[in-house]
């Protein structure tokens, strides 16, 4: 499987090596040159990226408790946050309400189905720059969602957009009425958002 860490790890003894080389004159190494042929690579590595995650991205059921990758992970209460790698995270018995998670590159997937919440409104909040976004709720609770994704694809509940700057705003049958409700805003540059029942 892809790891992420493993990927930048390469890229950056790829990049040391070769400004090693070019200190040490083995090399001719220029950075006006190196930065007009790297661009390039950098936007065909990042769609790569993005489409490896989509067709080797996790299921449904892989799922595991809190599997954020150890030190990279910044966890202050509820709310992650990660640069490289992906967050996943089942929130059973977990307080869902002031949820926030974010991620750079990488993919977040978060379970709620076995989450608390609190009577009222318990909101949740999950981002990413370069990544899919997924989120299962639970079957039992009414949701509000507010998804967006720049350069990908939503599902909210059965509710689909695609193409470019897409947004999708909805709230369920019994949203106004019930007394304890999720509202998930969920934002992703490149990557899709994926919102369904358990």
């Amino acid at each position: 499987m892809f790891h992420t860490k493993a990927f930048w790890g390469l890229v950056l003894l790829a990049l040391g090596a070769l400004l090693l080389l070019g200190n040490l004159d083995i090399i001719y190494f220029s950075w006006h040159r190196f930065w007009h042929m790297f661009w390039p690579i950098v936007l065909i590595v990042i769609g790569l990226y993005i489409i490896w995650h989509h067709y080797a991205g996790p299921d449904k059921s892989s799922f595991i408790s809190i599997n954020c990758g150890g030190d990279q992970l910044k966890q202050d209460g509820n709310r992650f946050t990660r640069t490289f790698g992906d967050i996943q995270l089942d929130g059973k018995d977990m307080e869902i309400d002031g949820l926030s998670a974010s991620v750079t590159f990488g993919d977040t997937n978060l379970n709620l189905s076995g989450g608390k919440l609190k009577p009222g409104i318990n909101t949740i909040g999950v981002s990413s720059t370069f990544g899919d976004i997924t989120v299962i709720v639970p079957n039992n609770v009414e949701v509000m969602i507010n998804a967006a994704t720049t350069f990908g694809d939503i599902n909210a509940l059965g509710r689909t957009a695609s193409g470019i700057s897409n947004r999708v705003v909805q709230k369920t049958d019994g949203y106004d009425a019930a007394s304890t409700k999720l509202d998930i805003a969920a934002t992703t540059t490149f990557g899709d958002v994926k919102i369904f029942r358990a």
